[in-house]
């Protein structure tokens, strides 16, 4: 049964993150979405409040067809959160899991089409600039199998930049703070050093090498003995377990994985046009038909592309964009709505919130809200 969330209605809860819960829901047209919103108990937590709005500070701003895209974000029956594209299709996390399940091996060109993807949607959210068109050197810092999508007409998608890092006045991570999975880190980021967007590449690279050798490349038994792993940052050849890789794709994963940044790939667009010289030379025959036939032969029971979905597909412009603010009687109520420019006036309220989180949490936003209506 659907529960009512502001103007969602939830289906059922899909994940649990540390910070967050995520669920499936539907939208007042009926569109699928996907509900993030923060744990009740987190939701007055000061800290944790904000690493909320830095995220959508951050995610509203990026729009690209390798990214997972928010619609949508406000504050509803207490909670803070976030709607986002839905993805009818699967993490590579599960891939992996059924592939070894189902005892294939992940095919190189699909390994090719996927970090082609995932490379491309990382270049665009590196080069991206913010609205007054400086520069946001932006960094995921957690590229990893779980933050990589696959839609089931087959292709790859980069989500959950919950972790990442602007370098400019408004970053708050501290010197030496390790965040991210430690075994898909770069050796800087393990070190706690600052990074820029080749230490992704590295986290790329890690993510290539894994699901062509079927194994974890920097896993080991405890925390301290995988962050040490990474900084010796030895990898064995490919080849050692995929003979059948090409020699290309073994200096891609060599170049990606070099512990020196300096000796990666300048941009990983750079990456991603190897990729795509692959599987030109390589493999010209591959298609995306070639992902979604791997995809039903691991996932035999469920339907792909060739078998479409009923489903609706979701894109920003088809959403209205809405505040909510919690209203005395304990509903929602809509502030702000029928923006024509989504992005521009979902920054000017992330930021907003950002520099007036008191006033929102005592009422006195309230007004400052319907000012902020009543001139827009």
């Amino acid at each position: 049964m659907r529960t009512p969330f502001g103007s969602y209605w939830i289906d059922r809860k899909v994940a649990v993150g540390g910070m967050a819960e995520i669920y499936h829901a539907f939208d007042a047209h009926e569109h699928e979405v996907a509900i993030k919103k923060i744990h009740p108990d987190l939701a007055s937590q000061e800290k944790f409040i904000q690493m909320f709005l830095d995220e959508v500070r951050i995610v509203i701003q990026l729009n690209h067809p390798n990214i997972v895209q928010l619609l949508d974000f406000g504050l509803a029956e207490g909670a803070y959160f976030f709607s986002m594209e839905w993805i009818d299709g699967k993490s590579l996390s599960e891939i992996n899991v059924a592939q070894k399940k189902m005892r294939i091996r992940f095919p190189v060109d699909v390994a090719m089409w996927m970090i082609k993807d995932v490379c491309e949607g990382l270049h665009y959210a590196h080069q991206k600039q913010d609205r007054f068109k400086k520069p946001m050197n932006l960094v995921h810092r957690d590229v990893s199998p779980p933050n990589i999508m696959a839609t089931r007409d087959g292709v790859f998608k980069v989500a959950d930049f919950g972790i990442a890092h602007v370098r400019d006045k408004n970053v708050r991570t501290q010197p030496g703070i390790i965040r991210g999975k430690f075994s898909y880190m770069s050796p800087e980021q393990s070190l706690g050093k600052p990074l820029d967007h080749r230490s992704d590449i590295f986290s790329a690279g890690v993510v290539l090498h894994e699901v062509l050798a079927d194994t974890r490349l920097f896993l080991r038994k405890n925390e301290i003995d995988t962050l040490d792993a990474v900084r010796k940052c030895e990898v064995p050849s490919i080849k050692q377990k995929r003979p059948d890789v090409p020699g290309e794709v073994e200096v891609m994963i060599k170049k990606s994985l070099s512990q020196a940044a300096s000796a990666r790939y300048r941009t990983a667009l750079e990456m991603a046009e190897s990729a795509e010289t692959v599987l030109r030379e390589r493999y010209p025959k591959s298609t995306r038909a070639d992902i979604i036939t791997f995809f039903s032969q691991i996932f035999p029971q469920e339907k792909f592309a060739s078998q479409k979905t009923t489903a609706k597909k979701t894109s920003r412009s088809n959403f209205r964009s809405s505040l909510y603010t919690q209203s005395a009687g304990g509903g929602t109520k809509t502030v702000l709505s029928g923006a024509q420019n989504t992005s521009s006036i979902l920054l000017f309220v992330a930021d907003f919130l950002l520099a007036h989180r008191y006033w929102i949490s005592t009422g006195l936003g309230l007004g400052c809200l319907f000012l902020i209506e009543y001139f827009i």
